[in-house]
């Protein structure tokens, strides 16, 4: 649940296999939930199973964030990637996406190990948007859990990440520490 506009909630819902977001009134009265995403079949390179969703928005800016983690397959089996749908004012109010989170240039196609987890933050001040999320890796036969952060990029409306701890601009094309 986040703060919507004129005293109103938002609040984000997994629906079988629908990913939905309703509006709450100040009377605690829903509406109809609007379709953020509909999972498809498990099928290669089609993204299942939603879970684990999470919003942020930023209402004076009628931004709404939505992220979530889902199952694609792969050749090597089943994986786990976070994933976005965002609605803003330059949407036309429609949620586009879903955009993984996760990107980078060394797997453009997604990492290959599971990623799980993602909470995602608006900055009031400079409209900026950052996800965090977990990863499971390996280095040399031991496997460990780290935390990426990823920046979006409100103009190309993408997510650029750089290596575990650290955030790539999607913007300049450079590592950045984030100032909020």
């Amino acid at each position: 649940v986040a703060p919507w506009r004129d005293g109103k909630a938002v609040m984000v819902t997994i629906e079988d296999t629908d990913l939905t977001v309703r509006t709450i009134s100040d009377n605690l009265s829903a509406t109809t939930p609007d379709l953020v995403f509909r999972a498809m079949a498990p099928d290669a390179g089609n993204i299942f199973s939603p879970t684990r969703a999470t919003l942020a928005t930023l209402p004076a800016e009628n931004m709404l964030h939505v992220g979530f983690t889902a199952s694609r397959t792969i050749s090597s089996g089943t994986d786990t990637e976070v994933y976005s749908v965002v609605r803003d004012s330059t949407t036309g109010g429609a949620f586009v996406g879903p955009d993984r989170i996760n990107f980078n240039s060394a797997f453009p196609t997604g990492n290959p190990t599971n990623q799980d987890h993602v909470s995602i933050a608006i900055d009031p001040i400079s409209k900026r948007v950052l996800a965090a999320y977990s990863s499971v890796e390996s280095a040399l036969g031991q496997g460990y859990e780290t935390v990426y952060i990823s920046l979006y990029n409100q103009t190309t409306k993408s997510w650029g990440t750089s290596t575990d701890l650290s955030v790539f601009d999607p913007a300049t094309g450079r590592t950045v520490l984030v100032e909020l």
